[in-house]
Parts: structure tokens; C-alpha cells; sequence
């Protein structure tokens, strides 16, 4: 009984983690993205290295949230795996984003004095554009670490435990993009 306790409480901590993040990555669009988009502080091909494929990684999430209120969560890893492959994409492109980030608050005042707006508005709270942009890079391990807990808290006679234990949870190259 201790063992689905702890179980439970994992589910739930995977679903408030869950949560989180979508208003972590919302708070990205909704404050820096959108505004820049709308404005002229940063070209095109700069939005785009800095911002990358949030937008897509925050529909998949959506859905992901979607279906683990609806599904177990070894059902709702294995129907999205292919889909965090977008993930990927957005870690190999961390760095250069990282670069481009630095790059364009060191050259343009203009976009210097609207990050340090946005960073200091409340609904930010109180974290950085950068500490912002890396959590989509920390969230896959994050994800494999709260699974690989509940699968040790599942019963090997559990259909869950083979969802749990499938290797199509988590496609390879996001575990080498770690």
C-alpha cells in the first residue's frame, strides 16, 4: 500500500510539474516573444535562434498535459514520444541561442532596456529570460528521472510497468541532447 502511496504521489507531482512548465513556457511567448515579434527590436532570423520551436514544444506539452489528466502517464509518454523529438531540435539549438541572446543585449539598448522590463515585471517572477529559455533543455531529463521513480514504484504486474519500462517513451536522441 506504501508503494501506491508513493506511486500516486508521483503521478501528481509529474502533472504539478507539468503545469509549471506550460506557464513557464506561456510566460515566455506571452512576454518576450510576442511583443518582439510586434515590434521591430529584434530581426526575424534573431527571434528565431533565440525562440527556436517553443511555440510547437508548448502545443505538444498542451497536449501532453491533456492526455496524462486523461491516460496514465506511460500511455501519455508512449502516444507523444514521437512528437518530443522536437525537443531535440530545440536543445542542439541552445547554445547558439544562448550566443544570440548575449549578442543582441550587448548591441541593441533598445532590446537591453526591453528585456530588463519584461524581467522585472511580477509576472515574471523574477526569472531571467535565459533561466526561462532553458527550461524546455532540463525538462526531458527531468520527465525520464519522475518516471523512471514511478516505475520503480510500480508493480511488475501492472500493465502500467511496460508503458513505464518501454524504450519508445523517450526517443534516443533527446537523452543524447541532454
Amino acid at each position: 500500500m506504501q508503494s501506491r502511496t508513493k506511486r500516486d504521489r508521483i503521478v501528481q507531482e509529474i502533472l504539478d510539474t507539468q503545469v509549471a512548465y506550460i506557464d513557464n513556457l506561456e510566460r515566455i511567448i506571452r512576454l518576450f516573444l510576442v511583443p518582439l515579434r510586434e515590434s521591430n527590436l529584434l530581426p526575424a532570423p534573431a527571434r528565431a535562434a533565440i525562440f527556436s520551436n517553443i511555440e510547437a514544444i508548448l502545443a505538444v506539452d498542451r497536449e501532453l498535459l491533456d492526455c496524462l489528466v486523461e491516460q496514465s502517464p506511460g500511455e501519455a509518454f508512449l502516444r507523444l514520444a514521437p512528437f518530443l523529438r522536437l525537443y531535440s531540435l530545440y536543445a542542439n539549438n541552445f547554445q547558439r541561442a544562448n550566443e544570440v541572446l548575449t549578442d543582441c543585449t550587448k548591441k541593441s539598448s533598445d532590446f537591453a532596456r526591453f528585456r530588463a522590463e519584461q524581467e522585472s515585471r511580477p509576472d515574471c517572477c523574477a526569472l531571467g529570460l535565459p533561466s526561462l529559455l532553458i527550461m524546455p533543455v532540463q525538462r526531458v531529463p527531468r520527465c525520464k528521472l519522475l518516471l523512471d521513480d514511478l516505475l520503480k514504484h510500480t508493480p511488475q504486474d501492472d500493465p502500467e510497468w511496460i508503458k513505464l519500462r518501454s524504450e519508445d517513451r523517450f526517443p534516443s536522441s533527446l537523452e543524447s541532447a541532454d
